[in-house]
């Protein structure tokens, strides 16, 4: 295993738990959101 692979595999993950974290942010941005909307359109 060569620094350049080890580089490598480090750009990965944070790239992998970049992404993770974009899934898990709008897992809870999104939720209220649609609550919102949906209580709004029964109140209607």
């Amino acid at each position: 295993m060569g620094f350049g692979d080890f580089l490598f595999g480090l750009g990965e993950t944070a790239e992998g738990v970049k992404v993770f974290f974009m899934i898990v942010g709008l897992l809870i941005i999104l939720p209220p959101i649609f609550l919102y909307r949906f209580v709004k359109f029964l109140m209607r």
